[in-house]
């Protein structure tokens, strides 16, 4: 039976002297103590890490997706505004990789995979913060009530771990030779990136009204275009702009 390691991290949430904060547990718990993977995630990484980690990684995702509470600095942003958790644990398991997921988050239960610790063969512990920053964004965005398409939400986890600076160096391939903006991860990661760049706080504005559903005309309502429009002038400026 695995030891799970509790750390108690305050979280702050204000902004200049404001003594505002709010508790979330983190916990970590590792499945596979007795494989290669739990032993380098021991050895290498650790429980300590990873609860300091999910503290920074989270403070983070709520100030992009501008979910901290601050006061004094124009319309407050309120902790009712994002999702309810006060416990958050990460498993670290066996997978074996058949469906080639390395991670998933079941609401405030992150699960990472113990195989994919083992097989890395690059800086194993920046690819893990890599992986725990793309996997907790699920725990605090919204989903459209479950109707945003997989594709758009896998795409905004992983804008959080490019703007964290810990995305993979081609997280977005080629965009111009992608059909679909919601093809997911990287490619729309990347598109996500283009739009947020017309209009600063996009995607947290996008996270903000996919609390109470999904549309695809957000994107018009937020910036002016559909979001097939979007997607043909993000695919005609990659293409001049590449070398």
């Amino acid at each position: 039976m695995p030891n799970p390691r509790p750390c108690l991290l305050l979280l702050m949430l204000s902004a200049a002297a404001s003594a505002i904060s709010a508790e979330v547990n983190f916990t970590v718990v590792n499945n596979a103590a007795d494989t290669i993977g739990g032993k380098r995630f021991e050895r290498r990484i650790g429980a300590d890490y990873s609860c300091q980690a999910m503290s920074t990684a989270t403070n983070f995702i709520w100030d992009l997706l501008e979910q901290t509470t601050s006061f004094g600095f124009g319309t407050n942003t309120t902790t009712s505004e994002r999702r309810d958790y006060s416990n958050v644990t990460l498993y670290i398991e066996p997978m074996d990789g058949a469906d080639g997921v390395s991670a998933y988050a079941l609401g405030n239960s992150l699960h990472i995979s113990a195989n994919y610790i083992g097989n890395y063969t690059g800086n194993v512990k920046k690819e893990f913060t890599g992986v725990l920053y793309h996997v907790l964004a699920y725990t605090w965005m919204w989903d459209g009530e479950g109707e945003a398409p997989r594709g758009l939400s896998s795409g905004m986890a992983e804008f959080v771990r490019l703007k964290a600076h810990y995305a993979p160096r081609m997280v977005g391939g080629s965009p111009g030779r992608t059909d679909y903006w919601d093809e997911g991860y990287g490619v729309t990661a990347m598109f996500l990136d283009y739009c947020n760049n017309i209009k600063d706080g996009f995607v947290a504005q996008l996270n903000a009204k996919l609390k109470e559903g999904y549309s695809r005309g957000y994107f018009r309502e937020l910036l002016g275009k559909s979001v097939d429009v979007l997607w043909q002038d993000y695919k005609s400026k990659y293409q001049m702009d590449r070398p």
